[in-house]
């Protein structure tokens, strides 16, 4: 399928019932002045979402899933069928700013050793903070944006970050070297773990203030229950295993503890301990099929533990999972950025502690901006 091979970048969305939140995002994309090709997957949408956007946007390109597979392989899905230099990623709700896809590429093509780059995400509720600057993984076992809370006029400049997420532009030859998303993540930290591996084979991504997105401020309650706190206990364990092995893995153990220890009681513990035996089957799967190949062995294609929730047809069970990554065969080579990745992961503590620290009042003043922009939209639908 030939998708866009006129224009130097195409969109992938993926959309599971996004509603108004991915019309949005296409007619931000639609007023870029950069000229941007349309890819959406159509993830088992049930909400209508998909054929609005074929009413709306007849020249958008749809690929569409029977089912829910998870947000690696539908990305995965898009990515692959991308035939345009760059792929810009983009979360349905997120909002670009004119220029913002322009000034992405601009910086991707000033650093040909960028294997992505992020635009600066900032709320939209006033006072306007940052949520994402990056993503990163950090010594104490945990995953956070970079600058999360921030004024807007405190983010850093153009700097290199370990992941990307909301909306980010990524180099396609750079992809297939290092791999797409490991289709294991499923739902989460699919993202960081590809930064880590981006990081191992000597890329690294960008962080573009200059770039500006505007996103709805996640509410507390929001990706606190069971099964995102199983699945992203469970994936971070996974991610340890094929990017921070050995002994550093051993010597933050201690932290990880604290962090655990100083974490909030939240009534889930049940939910990422089941979390964490998942992780450790994933651990244990991947250990085998590394062996495997380590002795020139073929690794046939191996289950998800996630496939019994979803129904697949049989072309699905075919195509399902597109690619599954694994721990990468170190060599000499590759001990300085081994080196970066690790002191990265520790340099995330401090952001880590920052963001803790300041959690009390971010919420109190985000919880009165958040009731304040309700409190707009019932007005505004009263009228």
């Amino acid at each position: 399928m030939e998708i866009n091979r006129n224009r130097a970048v195409t969109a992938v969305i993926v959309d599971h019932n996004g509603g108004d939140s991915i019309l949005r995002t296409i007619r931000s994309i639609r007023e870029q002045t950069e000229d941007v090709g349309l890819l959406i997957v159509d993830a088992g949408s049930s909400d209508g979402s998909a054929d609005q956007i074929r009413r709306d946007f007849p020249d958008a390109v749809i690929c569409p899933l029977s089912f829910y597979p998870g947000h690696a392989h539908a990305a995965n899905c898009g990515l692959r069928l991308v035939r345009t230099p760059y792929a810009l990623l983009a979360e349905p709700g997120v909002l670009l700013e004119k220029k913002a896809v322009r000034v992405l590429k601009a910086a991707m093509e000033a650093d040909p050793m960028a294997f992505a780059a992020q635009a600066l995400v900032v709320s939209e509720e006033a006072p306007r903070r940052i949520l994402s600057g990056g993503r990163t993984f950090t010594a104490f076992g945990r995953a956070l944006d970079e600058g999360f809370g921030l004024p807007e006029e405190k983010a850093p400049r153009l700097h290199r970050i370990q992941a990307c997420g909301y909306a980010a532009l990524y180099r396609l030859t750079a992809l297939e070297e290092t791999g797409w998303f490991d289709e294991r993540h499923y739902q989460y930290l699919e993202e960081i773990d590809l930064g880590l591996r981006a990081m191992l084979y000597g890329f690294h991504a960008l962080s573009v203030p200059q770039a500006r997105c505007l996103a709805e401020a996640p509410s507390f309650s929001e990706g606190t229950g069971a099964a995102r706190a199983a699945l992203t206990a469970g994936n971070a364990l996974y991610l340890r295993y094929k990017n921070l092995y050995g002994p550093f893995d051993a010597l933050t153990a201690p932290l990880r503890l604290l962090a655990s220890l100083g974490g909030e009681k939240d009534g889930l513990e049940e939910a990422r301990r089941g979390g964490l035996e998942r992780g450790r089957a994933l651990c244990a799967l991947s250990a085998e099929e590394d062996s495997l190949r380590a002795g020139g062995q073929k690794v046939t294609r191996r289950p998800l533990p996630e496939e019994a929730l979803v129904d697949t047809d049989e072309e699905a069970d075919r195509l399902y999972p597109l690619f599954l990554g694994g721990r990468i065969y170190r060599t000499p080579d590759m001990a300085p950025a081994l080196l970066r990745l690790r002191l990265s992961a520790l340099k995330g503590c401090g952001e880590e502690i920052r963001q803790r620290l300041a959690g009390r009042n971010m919420k109190t003043e985000r919880g009165a901006a958040l009731n304040g922009t309700q409190n707009r939209r019932r007005r505004h639908k009263q009228l």
